[in-house]
């Protein structure tokens, strides 16, 4: 077996896109980071992007779910009520729904 990411960083709560061919999980940025991140990686470890930046206001970035075509991550920030949603393109950050829904370890599905 194979480590993707790093131990020091605490990779958690993983979910991968329809294709199999990205992973998103929540982490450390860094070793020594204030709370989790979301991170996108390929199946064999190569081409790790940073979603989100939002501990630096307060949040954090935990247990994330690829939505149903594929084009974003719903997730759970603890510095926002309810769910949010990141855009895997332009990684900006919305409310999930219309009105806010609390909720934890979010799963969009079925997906078509």
């Amino acid at each position: 077996m194979v480590a993707l990411t790093d131990p020091a960083l605490f990779a958690a709560t993983a979910d991968w896109n329809d294709a199999g061919d990205l992973i998103v999980y929540s982490a450390l940025a860094t070793p020594d980071g204030a709370g989790p991140e979301l991170f996108t990686i390929r199946p064999d470890g190569t081409r790790r992007t940073q979603l989100t930046s939002v501990v630096a206001g307060g949040g954090t970035a935990e247990e994330p779910s690829f939505d149903r075509d594929g084009t974003g991550v719903v997730f759970v920030d603890r510095g926002e009520p309810g769910l949010v949603r990141v855009d895997l393109t332009t990684r900006t950050v919305t409310p999930a729904f219309a009105t806010s829904v609390a909720a934890r370890h979010p799963r969009v599905r079925p997906r078509p």
